[in-house]
């Protein structure tokens, strides 16, 4: 499993895909099941509706609040020494950085703790795929690194990020021989 002990502070921008959705088990006692629809009818149509049912307030506000999209990650620089505190905004020196719109890449260029860094960073423009190169003498020497976090799903509507839950969910980096078109292959 992946675990992430120190994540830098958390922005106000999320990272969504049109597949990633999550479900919250009910809390105890509460029974999506024992939810039913009424019947509604007009002009001479019916049709069966979620309405509010005031018995059912527990059980209406997890269906009103599941499934709900999923924030997919945080890829963030990360310091390899873990004596050394998470890399803050004000750690950074001469911060540059370019969106180039016709390649559809961002060029990130700054100094961190004395060492010149540069950060490329791609979206393919159909598929779900990203591709970040960080070039440094700091990577090289292997005090700087990328780091990986996955949150664990929330039901609030907005910034909803469960990052201290790692207990709830589990992360497993899978290597393979590359060629995938920008999908994992089955296990």
């Amino acid at each position: 499993p992946l675990t992430a002990p120190s994540l830098p502070p958390p922005l106000l921008t999320q990272t969504h895909a049109d597949w990633g959705w999550h479900v919250t088990p009910p809390p105890a006692g509460v029974e999506p099941l024992r939810f039913t629809e009424a019947e509604i009818s007009a002009r001479n149509h019916s049709a069966r509706y979620p309405v509010l049912q005031p018995k059912l307030a527990a059980e209406t506000a997890w269906l009103r609040a599941n499934p709900h999209r999923l924030s997919l990650l945080r890829l963030f620089l990360r310091r390899t020494d873990p004596r050394l505190p998470p890399i803050a905004p004000s750690d950074l020196r001469s911060p540059r950085q370019t969106l180039h719109l016709w390649n559809g890449t961002l060029t990130s260029s700054f100094e961190l703790d004395g060492a010149p860094v540069s950060v490329v960073t791609a979206v393919h423009p159909s598929l779900d795929a990203l591709a970040t190169r960080v070039c440094s003498a700091a990577v090289r020497s292997r005090r700087l690194g990328l780091g990986l976090a996955f949150p664990y799903g929330s039901e609030a509507f907005q910034g909803g990020l469960e990052w201290g839950k790692a207990d709830r969910h589990a992360s497993t980096l899978v290597s393979g021989g590359g060629g995938g078109g920008g999908r994992p292959g089955p296990p």
